[in-house]
């Protein structure tokens, strides 16, 4: 499988569950963008893809439940990010018809949310225990 994510040290939020978790959304997007001749395997690429969808849900909730636990001041915002995040997945598995463009899409979906919500959103919440625990 070709890895277009690779999964870095400065990427943790030193939560281990929310690490691991992050880590196989990584994995279910090489998942997907590693799938050769897609139009051949449309069935794969759709459980592929599903899949992702439905991982991803399942951590936004576990994620905003380690928010709730530690009164993450960030809570609500961080949750309209999550179900932001959510509308354009569906939207893009939904609207797009052409394969390669869906591909180009996720990578930079993927992309985006890997630079913007995991170092940028996510690692506040990893600040933020660090600092409630270190008190």
């Amino acid at each position: 499988m070709t890895y277009l994510f690779l999964w870095q040290d400065g990427f943790a939020i030193d939560d281990e569950t929310v690490d691991q978790e992050h880590q196989h959304l990584l994995e279910l997007a090489n998942e997907v963008l590693s799938i050769e001749a897609p139009r051949e395997n449309l069935k794969q690429l759709k459980e592929a893809i599903n899949k992702l969808f439905r991982y991803t849900e399942y951590h936004f909730a576990n994620e905003e439940a380690v928010m709730e636990k530690v009164k993450y001041p960030g809570l609500e915002d961080h949750k309209a990010l999550h179900k932001e995040i959510l509308i354009k997945m569906s939207h893009m598995i939904k609207s797009c018809n052409d394969l390669d463009e869906y591909s180009s899409m996720l990578k930079q979906f993927m992309s985006d949310w890997v630079i913007t919500h995991i170092m940028q959103e996510d690692k506040d919440i990893g600040k933020y225990i660090s600092q409630t625990i270190s008190q």
